[in-house]
């Protein structure tokens, strides 16, 4: 049962996520993207969509997650300095991986003569 209650909030969350992507990709105006009806809708679902926010900023995706991530989490671990895409993505993942969200596998190396 968990399983199907995971994949429809998966579900949701994309289709959200394409919504509003196809409404803002064209717009450079941060007020304007924030504003937009999915966009709210998605910071709405809350904690849960968290860790699907995270796994598209691994997957390269756009920077506005990040204010998604800070309406949702109330946080904003981006030093003020850091203003390159690449840097605020780092910031969140590293963040997500503090907070649990990112667990990485560990792996062992073994050096063979």
């Amino acid at each position: 049962m968990a399983r199907s209650s995971k994949s429809a909030l998966e579900r949701k969350f994309r289709k959200l996520a394409k919504e509003w992507w196809e409404g803002t990709c064209v717009l450079s105006n941060p007020t304007q993207i924030v504003s937009h009806l999915a966009y709210k809708r998605l910071a709405a679902m809350g904690n849960p969509i968290i860790p699907l926010v995270l796994k598209e900023y691994q997957n390269g995706g756009s920077f506005e997650w990040c204010a998604v991530l800070e309406e949702i989490t109330g946080e904003n671990p981006v030093p003020n300095h850091h203003m390159s895409y690449d840097l605020i993505r780092d910031d969140w993942l590293s963040w997500g991986e503090k907070e649990g969200y990112i667990v990485y596998d560990k792996i062992s190396i073994e050096l063979r003569s």
